[in-house]
């Protein structure tokens, strides 16, 4: 386990840095304007909260079935220097400081339904307030009271927050106080147990920012979610977005119960060239996935790479449906540069989990935007993919059926002609057509 803490030098510093930006550009900057960049965002942020969360169930499953692969390892030499550092400076101090911010923040400002500068100043109060008496306990022994405090002081204080500013208490604040700090609470108690600390840490101030760094970046990204959404009830917002998923995936049962049935239709031609598809198909992506997996080792991040991959391929289709460089050797080329740039840049799973997922998430993002689209139409191709095509540039209902015949039922222009009752001319014509517009598109 000591390669654990074999960092690669600065890219954990970096990428920590840029997920920062990333958030302070979303508040400078998106949230004043740039509703389509938001909106993209949020769906980002959204994906990566729900495939964490995902993960971190299947992880959990691994440590209940006896694997530890994501303990600290608190005898490496590279962490009791990291630790004594932090601790020379007093750095321990600022790191503190700027976690109890954001939790206090976060909790009240969801509690109270309140995002403005108001609740970030009166934050910055409770904070100070809750670091005085947080002295308070180092020189007092009443460990139940000190748990009592620790669990409902943000909470009376944002009531406090509501009556200072004539503002009525309702349910759903008392709601969303329970829902926020239920989450804050499952994060790090599995957080605890996948990475074998006791409850009271004795290990040092780095054990500390390492348990802190994904419920951190997590409670800032439920923050922003549930306010983009419309703020008020956390609960229903949960519910709503659970309900959603499992529409979705009675939906996905119910699509491919209809492919299946669709696929026992197919002509023999399209059986044979799937028979021999379908094979090398299978050969080419196990040879992507040795490339990636080598890619993996060199880096010596291959438990970051399956992260980054399942994430990848759990919201593969998340932002629309991903495409591919018009050659493979082009995209095979760009997959493993990617891998290798992700594996280089990210957090290792000792140190964060929802770092490596969000790099995969973005992963899927990136390629159903960025990389050039298909518009290129060929006989033999499936309904689903011409539409895909060209709905993009062509919408008649005429058009449509032409090339649905010519390019998936593959017909010829006469057979054509005689079923919409055009001229083979005006057929070929229109046909001509949509092709110009996807080459020009």
């Amino acid at each position: 386990m000591d390669r654990c803490w074999k960092y690669k030098k600065g890219s954990d510093s970096f990428f920590f840095i840029l997920m920062l930006t990333i958030l302070l550009y979303y508040d400078i900057f998106i949230s004043k304007g740039g509703d389509y960049v938001k909106k993209d965002l949020d769906k980002l942020f959204s994906r990566s909260i729900e495939t964490y969360y995902f993960l971190l169930l299947i992880v959990v499953i691994i440590k209940l079935l006896g694997g530890n692969y994501f303990e600290i390892v608190y005898n490496n030499r590279t962490i009791n220097i990291i630790n004594d550092f932090i601790l020379y400076w007093r750095l321990e101090n600022v790191w503190y400081a700027i976690t109890l911010y954001v939790n206090v923040y976060v909790v009240m400002s969801i509690t109270t339904n309140e995002n403005n500068n108001k609740m970030r100043k009166y934050s910055l109060l409770i904070t100070v307030v809750a670091m005085i008496f947080q002295i308070l306990k180092t020189k007092i022994n009443l460990p139940p009271l000190f748990v009592l405090f620790d669990t409902i002081y943000m909470f009376v204080f944002s009531l406090l927050y509501l009556k200072i500013n004539n503002k009525p208490i309702k349910k759903y604040n008392i709601i969303n106080y329970i829902g926020v700090v239920l989450i804050i609470n499952i994060t790090q108690l599995i957080s605890i147990c996948i990475r074998n600390v006791p409850i009271n840490n004795t290990h040092g101030v780095i054990v500390a920012i390492i348990l802190n760094l994904d419920y951190l970046l997590v409670l800032i990204i439920i923050h922003k979610l549930y306010f983009y959404k419309g703020g008020k009830n956390l609960w229903d917002l949960v519910v709503y977005s659970g309900s959603q998923k499992l529409t979705s995936s009675r939906n996905l049962l119910k699509d491919l119960l209809r492919k299946s049935q669709n696929k026992t239709t197919k002509s023999k031609e399209e059986r044979i060239t799937n028979a021999i598809y379908i094979p090398l198909y299978i050969l080419w992506n196990m040879f992507t996935m040795f490339v990636i997996i080598a890619i993996a080792f060199l880096n010596d991040a291959f438990i970051e790479a399956i992260f980054i991959t399942v994430a990848f391929w759990v919201n593969k289709y998340a932002f629309g449906k991903p495409f591919h460089f018009k050659s493979v050797a082009v995209c095979f080329v760009f997959s493993s540069f990617t891998y290798y740039v992700l594996t280089r840049i990210t957090f290792k799973t000792e140190t964060s989990f929802f770092i490596p997922i969000f790099l995969g998430v973005t992963l899927s993002y990136v390629t159903s935007h960025f990389i050039k689209k298909n518009t290129k139409l060929y006989k033999g191709m499936s309904e689903e993919e011409l539409h895909e095509i060209v709905v993009r540039v062509e919408d008649d209902p005429i058009v449509l059926k032409i090339l649905k015949q010519y390019y998936c039922d593959r017909l010829t222009d006469v057979q054509i002609s005689r079923n919409v009752n055009y001229s083979i001319d005006s057929v070929r014509k229109k046909r001509q057509n949509v092709n110009k517009k996807l080459r020009n598109s």
